[in-house]
């Protein structure tokens, strides 16, 4: 059972290692080492790269001369077996967000629609917090509760209170700031992807990423994936 296991820990690394070397498409024909092939990736998270890492480091500790006779000298835990082949089905199929979050296309507002539209949007059941709408030259661009909360603030008297008067989508739009933006990918974005997208440090990460069946803002409208779904897709990607 412990040389079955250890088996089966040295087949998923060297697979894995199958995979990203796959991934790396080295054109110049160069040997890239394991290590070098993780950190370089971008299908593995954060904390996979981490894991991996380990586990390099463990095949070293249980595979005496891999090159040559790969004879097994100790037994990797159960839970490193079990933890190191999830990492290969997620890296043989990787989890797509519209299946995580069984999105489905969302309510697209109108330039023109009053705010009111959106309001309906924001009351249960649905609680959203964002919104696409179609500008008027026909590309998606997002409303927010944060634009929303911004024009009402615009809005106030001191004497008589805050005034929701009436007002297109277009002109509460105007309210929304660097943090409201809105991106696009096709629809089968990856788990990993989005939540890269979502939480990018490299400036400001959009509030949302709208899925379409192109790619571009002007395709069809697939689903919305919001920053409150990041739970959600880090779930569908944890070993």
């Amino acid at each position: 059972m412990g040389k079955m296991s250890a088996e089966r820990f040295q087949n998923a690394v060297v697979e894995i290692e199958q995979l990203l070397r796959s991934e790396s498409r080295d054109d110049h024909g160069e040997w890239i080492d394991l290590k070098t092939l993780i950190e370089n990736s971008k299908v593995l998270s954060y904390e996979q790269k981490r894991k991996m890492h380990i586990w390099r480091g463990l095949r070293n500790a249980i595979v005496h001369n891999i090159k040559k006779e790969s004879k097994f000298i100790a037994d990797p835990r159960p839970s490193e077996v079990t933890e190191i082949e999830r990492l290969v089905e997620i890296l043989r199929n990787p989890p797509k967000v519209s299946q995580v979050l069984s999105l489905k296309p969302p309510v697209v507002l109108g330039w023109d629609s009053e705010v009111s539209d959106f309001f309906s949007e924001l009351m249960p059941p649905k609680d959203f917090s964002q919104a696409p709408y179609v500008d008027e030259a026909g590309f998606y661009k997002l409303i927010t509760s944060n634009a929303v909360a911004r024009w009402a603030a615009s809005c106030y008297e001191v004497k008589s209170g805050a005034l929701i008067e009436s007002a297109r989508i277009v002109d509460v739009a105007k309210y929304s700031e660097d943090g409201d933006k809105l991106t696009f990918r096709r629809h089968d974005l990856t788990a990993q992807s989005a939540i890269e997208i979502l939480t990018d440090p490299r400036g400001i990460p959009p509030a949302a990423i709208l899925l379409t069946d192109t790619g571009h803002e002007n395709g069809k409208a697939m689903g919305l994936v919001v920053k409150a779904d990041l739970p959600s897709l880090f779930k569908a990607t944890s070993l």
